[in-house]
């Protein structure tokens, strides 16, 4: 396939890892991506795996512009996301469940040059 993509596509693998979701395999050459393009992660790509990483019943990974979504999963447990001003999701703020030491409530950050865009979480910062 060339050059890796971003170090997502494997140089003639034909395969595609998403950094903690998984390893999909065979097809890709030729396929979505094509031989030898170049796509920016940053772009179509990411767009295209944030829309197919988003579970039915989530928060939209994008909504209107400077806008917030909320989530109520019931039982003390939510969500809620802020979005910027292109619409696309900014900051994730969940609440009744910890992860990996972020505590909880604890903050995903969104980052659209990445895949997949919403990052691991962290802990709140004062202010936040």
């Amino acid at each position: 396939m060339g050059a890796a993509i971003g170090g997502i596509v494997g140089a003639g693998s034909g395969t595609l890892v998403l950094p903690g979701v998984g390893t999909f395999g065979g097809g890709l050459e030729g396929g979505i991506l094509g031989s030898g393009i170049g796509i920016t992660i940053g772009g179509i790509f990411g767009d295209f795996i944030s829309n197919i990483l988003t579970r039915e019943g989530d928060l939209p990974a994008e909504s209107e512009p400077n806008s917030t979504d909320v989530k109520d999963y019931g039982n003390g447990k939510g969500q809620i996301r802020d979005y910027g001003e292109d619409g696309k999701a900014v900051k994730d703020f969940d609440f009744g469940h910890g992860h990996t030491g972020a505590g909880d409530p604890h903050v995903h950050d969104w980052d659209w040059n990445k895949v997949p865009p919403r990052q691991p979480p962290r802990p709140l910062c004062e202010g936040e």
